[in-house]
């Protein structure tokens, strides 16, 4: 009788040690599970972000001329060659007062491009800083939300770019919050790339 009660209570601690085992790998295989679908959203998202992300920078073009419909003329544009579209997209010249003069150009399609006729020179002029700052607003996101390129033009006209990391960008929801946090960073950079391009040309 002994011998029968400790086999059953042996069956039964088999059974336990059973059971928590493979509910324990169950566990793992779960979680295992949870982590891999949290990476596979992560690319899913990050996929997304980049399909939508414009790239908005300036550019020499010609266009129509505005005095003469039957003639073209050299002009500044902004153009998207991003696979996103720009909700807004800002042009911005550094003033001499470490403000920014703040010309919005509207939304603009991938693809895309508009004249600028407002701007005459992105050298440095009037005690501007040479170059301008193009900011293009993506659709709002986990990630950046704000596209930041830096563009300097040479002595000839044309323009050398300049990309800024996403990193500016995240958790910045206005653009006037995004100048008053790295308004001074658009500044040094685009002084920076301005002093390269005018060391290149010595």
């Amino acid at each position: 009788m002994y011998l029968a009660s400790g086999l059953l209570l042996f069956d039964n601690l088999c059974v336990l040690w059973w059971y928590a085992h493979t509910t324990q790998q169950q566990a793992t295989a779960a979680q295992q599970q949870a982590v891999a679908a949290e990476a596979q959203i992560k690319v899913r998202l990050r996929e997304w972000r980049i399909q939508n992300k414009p790239v908005v920078f300036l550019d020499r073009d010609m266009v129509p001329s505005r005095a003469n419909a039957n003639t073209y003329e050299m002009a500044y544009v902004v153009r998207n060659v991003g696979p996103g579209i720009a909700i807004n997209v800002h042009v911005l010249t550094a003033d001499a007062d470490n403000g920014w003069n703040v010309d919005t150009i509207g939304a603009l399609e991938p693809g895309g491009s508009r004249a600028v006729p407002e701007l005459r020179h992105l050298e440095a002029h009037d005690g501007q800083l040479a170059g301008r700052v193009v900011v293009a607003e993506a659709m709002r996101m986990r990630a950046a939300q704000w596209m930041v390129t830096l563009n300097v033009a040479d002595k000839n006209g044309q323009i050398r770019h300049g990309y800024l990391s996403e990193r500016y960008a995240t958790g910045v929801f206005t653009l006037r919050a995004l100048l008053q946090r790295h308004g001074q960073t658009f500044r040094s950079k685009l002084e920076r790339l301005g002093r390269g391009l005018e060391d290149a040309e010595l």
